[in-house]
């Protein structure tokens, strides 16, 4: 027979979502997959879809981890693999400097929040990943959480279909041994559960218009359709100031 504890956890039992990526630079379809995994009545800007698909799970609170890998135009991103496995550190800082950093991500998140909605602020934490990786990272906050935290909800993670095979560790008796070894925490009372997204918008296509707006190809008013609602255009700027092709 089960226990009553055990029931009772179960029963008042709420959900934190994980939503780890690399957000170089993020934009209107990540926000708005984050709205939607907090059960907001959103659907994906780009393709006007539902965002959650079918068996999705909205969550209470919602992580998003961001990855360490700086991103730019295709020739930064080129320059970039073949530096990280040939030179040491200090050679890449130069490159660096003038891409989209995970710093530039974390603040271009906060950006969103306080003027797309604000309403999030209680809802959402964002931060860089303890990994370069953020799926590792994500594994990391999952064994941060405290004791009652993984008993008294249940953890969801959120990517797109192009992702799942890389989940299917997270939702394994593996893993919840894992938690269970690290945490102290009855197996039982351990539930991890996989829900797929819909494809969001081109991260690339963002990065490119933002470099035409850079150099006065394009006006900023072309950048609307790749940041959320409400949020100024030159404040977005602003944070990528020094994101240029070189």
């Amino acid at each position: 027979m089960e226990k009553f504890s055990d029931f009772y956890t179960k029963s008042r039992a709420t959900s934190i979502g994980f939503f780890p990526g690399g957000f170089k630079p993020p934009h209107a379809g990540h926000f708005a997959a984050v709205q939607a995994m907090l059960g907001y009545s959103v659907r994906n800007p780009e393709t006007g879809n539902s965002i959650l698909l079918p068996g999705s799970k909205t969550s209470d609170f919602v992580h998003i981890i961001i990855g360490h890998s700086p991103r730019g135009s295709e020739q930064q991103n080129t320059s970039w693999k073949r530096l990280k496995k040939n030179d040491p550190p200090e050679s890449r800082e130069s490159l660096q400097s003038t891409m989209i950093t995970k710093e530039m991500s974390r603040d271009i998140w906060e950006l969103y929040i306080s003027q797309g909605d604000p309403g999030l602020r209680d809802k959402v934490n964002v931060s860089i990943s303890s990994h370069a990786s953020p799926v590792i990272g994500m594994e990391q906050e999952i064994l941060n959480l405290d004791n009652d935290e993984i008993k008294s909800n249940n953890i969801h993670l959120y990517a797109g279909s192009e992702d799942q095979a890389r989940y299917s560790y997270f939702i394994s008796d593996r893993f919840k041994q894992k938690i269970s070894d690290n945490k102290g925490v009855d197996i039982n009372n351990i539930n991890v559960v996989n829900n797929m997204i819909d494809r969001l918008g081109s991260a690339t296509d963002a990065r490119s218009s933002i470099l035409r707006v850079a150099v006065d190809q394009y006006d900023t008013q072309t950048l609307e359709k790749f940041i959320p609602a409400g949020v100024n255009v030159i404040d977005f700027m602003k944070l990528l100031k020094n994101f240029r092709d070189v």
